[in-house]
């Protein structure tokens, strides 16, 4: 059964059925009641099928984002830059049932230990300025790194 209800001055359809959702918004309700319609008789004639996406691994799910998402984005290239990097991970090509938050721990060591250097520089250019207080708002910093949550230290 069609439902149609007006919102911001359009006619928005919907029709549900046997698992089915499908919906689309019009100007006139005359329009949307033919759409309505139309799809109720698609529906009832086996024509249209639920939409099932049942990715094998995380790589499919980056890949659709990175064809359907990311060039709608303002930041597209340094996303797809960073995206496409993940990608190249192997636990992206895990199956998903498999898949845990161990894969994702141990994505999170691995990029802290490739970035400590470039931690480690900026942490040293911020020391050299003399005043490190005061480029951090009147926080101190040390620097104790911890191995076991891959940390540092901020003090407040």
């Amino acid at each position: 059964m069609a439902t149609i209800r007006k919102r911001d001055g359009k006619f928005q359809a919907q029709v549900r059925r046997d698992g089915v959702f499908k919906s689309a918004t019009f100007f006139k309700k005359s329009d949307a009641e033919i759409w309505a319609r139309q799809v109720e008789t698609a529906m009832c004639t086996g024509r249209v099928k639920p939409f099932v996406y049942s990715p094998r691994c995380l790589g499919e799910i980056i890949e659709r984002y990175l064809d359907e998402v990311t060039p709608t984005k303002r930041g597209r290239v340094i996303e797809a830059l960073v995206l496409r990097a993940m990608l190249r991970e192997p636990f992206t090509q895990v199956p998903s049932s498999a898949l845990g938050p161990r894969h994702f721990a141990q994505y999170g060591f691995q990029w802290w230990i490739t970035n400590l250097d470039v931690i480690d520089k900026k942490l040293y250019a911020v020391r050299s300025t003399g005043n490190p207080e005061a480029m951090l708002g009147g926080r101190k910093i040390t620097t104790a790194y911890y191995w076991a949550d891959c940390s540092v230290d901020v003090v407040e």
